[in-house]
């Protein structure tokens, strides 16, 4: 899927990569509450999806300084290759 976005130069195949990132988020979405339930049991399924969502708290407060850093020892240069414009 991630295969598809950085050659998007029309209108086409980021359509394309919106339909297919949807589709990946909303199955993910869905599926997230009967997997923890299915694992921790229905009864304590709030609890196990708490614990769950708890941990991408680290990839949330870590993300953004990890990619700000990689741009600024890349350079511009770099960081202009994951965005295409014309």
């Amino acid at each position: 899927m991630l295969a598809i976005w950085p050659v998007s130069d029309t209108i086409g195949p980021l359509a394309l990569f919106a339909a297919f990132n949807g589709l990946a988020n909303g199955a993910f979405f869905v599926a997230f509450p009967v997997a923890i339930a299915k694992n921790v049991g229905p009864g304590q399924a709030a609890a196990g999806m708490s614990m769950a969502a708890t941990g991408w708290t680290v990839g949330y407060l870590m993300g953004s300084p990890i990619a700000g850093s990689n741009t600024v020892h890349e350079g511009e240069q770099q960081v202009t290759l994951l965005i295409r414009t014309k």
